[in-house]
């Protein structure tokens, strides 16, 4: 009953968010259920754990899915060069998962929940720009005051 009631109210609640809203309390609901993970890391070889964190997993990976099915569209109206950046944030993403699956450390957690967290920053203000280091071949930072 109790769980029928919060998705109702969460079905309500996105109804009434733009996208770049909508995008921001994803990610922070996936940043949420990925914390509790790192915050119960010493439990990790419990069957609850196990469940919880490829819940948690399985959740941020349809997320970053989606990102990436948009990312790739021609249709996507951001610069091609955050594009870039996003797709290899996403690529990130995938491998963290997949090295949780199989063990993985809680940095990956940390990493993972810290990315989520600091996206949402950027589309709830406005701000998030992707900055490269001076090869241009990686992401150095995500700068969310430009």
């Amino acid at each position: 009953m109790h769980n029928y009631g919060m998705n109702a109210y969460d079905q309500m609640q996105s109804s009434a968010l733009d996208g770049r809203a909508l995008e921001a309390q994803v990610l922070l609901r996936a940043a949420r259920k990925l914390a509790w993970c790192a915050q119960h890391w010493q439990e990790s070889d419990t069957p609850q754990f196990r469940t919880r964190l490829t819940e948690a997993l399985d959740f941020n990976q349809r997320l970053w899915t989606l990102f990436q099915v948009e990312l790739l569209s021609p249709e996507n109206p951001l610069d091609a060069g955050v594009r870039g950046n996003l797709i290899r944030l996403s690529q990130e993403v995938d491998k963290r998962s997949f090295a949780l699956h199989s063990g993985g450390e809680v940095g990956d957690l940390e990493m993972l929940t810290r990315l989520n967290e600091a996206i949402a920053g950027g589309l709830q203000d406005g701000s998030a720009i992707l900055e490269e280091d001076s090869a241009g071949s990686d992401i150095t930072s995500l700068n969310l005051t430009a």
